[in-house]
């Protein structure tokens, strides 16, 4: 009897220690929102909350987050954004299948709507900011898109891969300015400004809007559920 006695308490304990052990690995599997801010996080979030809006086709648009007195010290960029451009035609040139990819993308992001045609006459009503661009080419990618996701709190996960995500948030028309870029489709026209008016991938707020963009969305739509 004092036997089983011993070894019911022993069973008991080793419950507990379990519950505990299960209890420390969701709380790291838990996915959290931090709370507390830095100094430029803080000027980011509110910015965000203050300029963010949604369309009647339900797209967001959004400003970019900005440095007190960043856009007057913003420097001269379209000679050196022209200087990348003819580096990069001339890379073009020795690759023809690259140049056709190049302006096939290019060509895919105008008809999007993605980028537009900045008319001259409007070149000195407002600040532009010129972005340099070139091809990433990956010899290794394949076709095959493979995304891997963990879910263990949750009853149901929802999976999706968003082709061009980053592209699915307009910037707002006032910003647009703040990503320019230099293009020709052939070397022998002139080199026209085109101002990209979705979020860029590759710049620095990027990753902070489409995150911010999304919990903004779950928020939005979390009566609906």
């Amino acid at each position: 009897m004092d036997s089983f006695q011993h070894s019911s308490v022993t069973s008991c304990n080793m419950a507990v220690g379990l519950e505990e052990l299960l209890s420390r690995f969701w709380s790291c599997e838990e996915i959290g929102y931090p709370t507390n801010y830095s100094p430029e996080e803080l000027r980011c979030e509110e910015q965000f909350v203050q300029t963010v809006e949604r369309g009647s086709d339900g797209r967001y648009s959004v400003s970019l987050p900005k440095k007190e007195g960043a856009l007057a010290r913003i420097g001269e960029s379209s000679d050196i954004a022209f200087r990348r451009l003819l580096g990069l035609e001339r890379r073009l040139l020795k690759d023809v299948e690259l140049r056709q990819q190049y302006d096939q993308f290019m060509e895919e992001y105008l008809y999007l709507g993605h980028m537009r045609k900045v008319e001259t006459r409007s070149l000195e009503q407002v600040t532009h900011f010129y972005l340099p661009h070139h091809p990433v080419v990956k010899q290794e990618s394949t076709t095959s898109k493979v995304i891997i996701l963990g879910s263990r709190t949750k009853q149901f996960m929802l999976v999706s891969d968003v082709e061009k995500m980053f592209r699915q948030i307009e910037i707002n028309a006032s910003d647009r300015p703040l990503q320019s870029i230099l293009w020709r489709t052939d070397n022998s026209k002139n080199v026209e400004t085109y101002e990209l008016t979705t979020v860029t991938y590759g710049t620095r707020p990027a990753p902070f809007l489409e995150t911010r963009t999304r919990n903004q969305l779950a928020m939005d739509e979390r009566a609906q559920l």
